[in-house]
């Protein structure tokens, strides 16, 4: 007479068993080899001796640079960042603060950042050149197709792309004093615009769209400051 079965529950539960005391093999195996076990031992007896707690990259919100062989290096003067104000750029200077107000880079990084503002376009590529430890910046924010056509000034310098600050939203725009009503009576006319900025590609895609270039307009160059200026002094056209 055979021995009887035992229930179908009963096998499915020691299978269980044995797969997770086999799974929980591995992972101590595969821990000990990459160094977790040790790593979470140290961890531990710092909290239980009231050591410092070792650092990791694991440690630190994304942005932040890790320290070295448990050593943070704590900089020595403020992050400076370049940039010419206008509306593409109202993030960076929100998140940067002010003397008036702790920014996003201090409050959540501990990353003291200082703006320098800048007229033209060309300086702040300059003072990206210079570097933040000669009087420049460390960091310059431009756009996208300046820094594609700026390749041989930034070629010592050698910058990386980080991150995308914002996108035009219609901040600029192409204005005119009545009777003008339209692109194409520019022609033989006065027209500011800082070259090889935002403003000054809208001017080329506008004329391109009425059929003219920039040979068919005079073309005063200008920046930033002095268009705003200038436009309101009504001197244009």
């Amino acid at each position: 007479m055979s021995p009887p079965r035992p229930p179908p529950g009963n096998i499915v539960l020691r299978a269980v068993v044995a797969l997770f005391f086999v799974a929980l093999a591995v992972g101590s195996i595969y821990a000990q080899q990459t160094g977790l076990t040790a790593r979470l031992q140290e961890r531990v007896q710092d909290r239980l001796q009231g050591r410092a707690p070792r650092l990791s990259a694991g440690d630190f919100p994304a942005g932040v640079m890790a320290p070295v062989e448990d050593l943070v290096k704590v900089p020595l003067r403020p992050l400076v960042v370049g940039l010419v104000p206008r509306g593409a750029v109202a993030p960076l200077l929100l998140a940067a603060g002010d003397a008036e107000r702790v920014g996003l880079f201090r409050a959540a990084y501990a990353i003291d950042v200082k703006v320098e503002r800048y007229q033209r376009e060309e300086d702040v590529k300059k003072a990206l050149v210079r570097g933040g430890e000669n009087g420049g910046v460390d960091v310059a924010a431009l756009p996208v197709s300046s820094l594609a056509m700026s390749a041989s000034l930034l070629r010592d310098s050698a910058p990386r792309v980080l991150m995308l600050v914002g996108r035009s939203r219609g901040q600029e725009v192409l204005a005119a004093r009545p009777p003008h009503t339209l692109v194409s009576q520019l022609l033989k006319h006065r027209v500011a615009a800082e070259p090889r900025s935002a403003g000054w590609y809208l001017l080329l895609w506008s004329l391109s769209r009425a059929g003219l270039t920039l040979r068919d307009v005079e073309l005063v160059p200008l920046d930033s400051a002095s268009t705003a200026v200038i436009s309101r002094a009504s001197r244009l056209l």
